[in-house]
C-alpha cells in the first residue's frame, strides 16, 4: 500500500511537472509569433520606455521590464514608412539607450541593461527559498511576494507570524483569481515573471535608480513613485494592465451578447412536457417555475 501511494504521488508530480513545461513551451511559441508579425503600428510616446509600453499593449506582449531613467537620453521618433517586425522594432527602440538586452524567458519578454541585470545590489536578484500563491489574484500575488521578501532578509520580524492586507484598484483584469504560482529557489524576477504569465493581461516594470540605495536595505533605490522624483521606501514594482478601457467595455458587450444568446438556445432545448406551457408565438418551451422570456 506505502508502495502504491508513493507511486502514485511520483506519477502525479510528474504530470503536473509536464504540463507546466508544456505550458510555458506553449507561452514561449505564442510569444515568438507575436514578435515576427509585421510592425504596423509606432509608439507616439518620446520616452524610450514609454514607447515600450505602447508597443507591449498594442500587441499584446508580456514584458518584464528592469529600467534606469537616463536624464541624457535621446529623444527618438521611428520613421512611419519603415518596415520591420516586432522584435526588430523593440531592438530600434533599445538601440538608442544604453546597454539595454531583450530576452525572451519562459513567454516573458525580459529588457535590461546587462551589467545591471546581474548586480547583486539588483533586488530582483534574490532568491525567495519558497514561494506558493494559489487561486490568487494579482494584488494578493504582489502582496505574498512582498511579504516573502522581507521574511527572507527580516526573518526575526516575523518569528511570531504576521499578519496583513492589501488594497486592489479596480484595474482591468488584475482583480481576477486565476494565479497560481509555486516554486522553490526562485529569484524576484522569475517570480514576477510567473504572476504576468498566470495573469496573461500584464507588464511589470522596476526602475532602478543605482546612483541611490535603499534607506534600510543593501539595494538600489526603485522609483521614482511621484512627479517629485522621491524613490520608493520599500521594494516596489509596477503592472501595467495589457488591456485598456476600451477592449475591457469591448469583451464586456461581447460576454453579454454570448450569454444572451446561450440563453435563447436553452430555451429552445428545453423538451415539451407535462407541467410546461409552449408559447406559440415563438415556438419555445418556457417552464413554468418562473422562467420568462429575456
Amino acid at each position: 500500500m506505502g508502495y502504491l501511494k508513493t507511486t502514485t504521488a511520483a506519477k502525479i508530480l510528474q504530470t503536473v511537472v509536464i504540463v507546466l513545461a508544456v505550458k510555458g513551451l506553449v507561452y514561449g511559441q505564442n510569444l515568438e509569433l507575436k514578435l515576427s508579425r509585421e510592425a504596423s503600428f509606432v509608439p507616439q510616446s518620446t520616452s524610450v520606455l514609454e514607447q515600450l509600453i505602447e508597443v507591449a499593449k498594442y500587441y499584446q506582449i508580456p514584458m518584464g521590464i528592469e529600467w534606469v531613467d537616463q536624464s541624457d537620453a535621446n529623444v527618438f521618433t521611428l520613421p512611419k514608412d519603415r518596415q520591420m517586425t516586432v522584435q526588430n522594432l523593440i531592438a530600434e527602440l533599445l538601440s538608442h539607450s544604453q546597454d539595454y538586452q531583450a530576452k525572451v524567458e519562459n513567454g516573458v519578454l525580459h529588457i535590461a541593461q546587462s551589467t545591471l541585470a546581474t548586480d547583486t545590489k539588483n533586488f530582483l536578484n534574490l532568491r525567495i527559498s519558497e514561494f506558493q500563491v494559489d487561486k490568487a489574484n494579482l494584488f494578493g500575488a504582489s502582496f505574498m511576494l512582498r511579504m516573502k521578501i522581507r521574511m527572507m532578509l527580516h526573518p526575526e520580524q516575523y518569528a511570531g507570524g504576521w499578519n496583513g492586507g492589501y488594497g486592489e484598484p479596480s484595474i482591468y483584469g488584475f482583480d481576477i483569481k486565476n494565479i497560481t504560482v509555486s516554486g522553490r529557489n526562485l529569484t524576484v524576477r522569475e517570480i514576477l515573471n510567473k504572476i504576468i504569465t498566470a495573469n496573461g493581461n500584464a507588464l511589470w516594470v522596476v526602475r532602478l535608480d543605482p546612483s541611490k540605495m535603499m534607506a534600510d536595505e543593501p539595494f538600489f533605490a526603485q522609483g521614482p513613485v511621484n512627479k517629485d522624483g522621491q524613490s520608493a521606501t520599500g521594494f516596489y514594482w509596477q503592472f501595467i494592465s495589457l488591456k485598456g478601457e476600451e477592449e475591457r467595455e469591448g469583451e464586456k458587450k461581447k460576454k453579454t451578447k454570448t450569454e444572451r444568446k446561450r440563453k435563447k438556445e436553452s430555451l429552445a432545448e428545453v423538451p415539451f412536457s407535462s407541467g410546461q406551457k409552449k408559447n406559440k408565438s415563438r415556438g419555445l418551451v418556457l417552464i413554468e417555475s418562473g422562467l420568462t422570456m429575456g
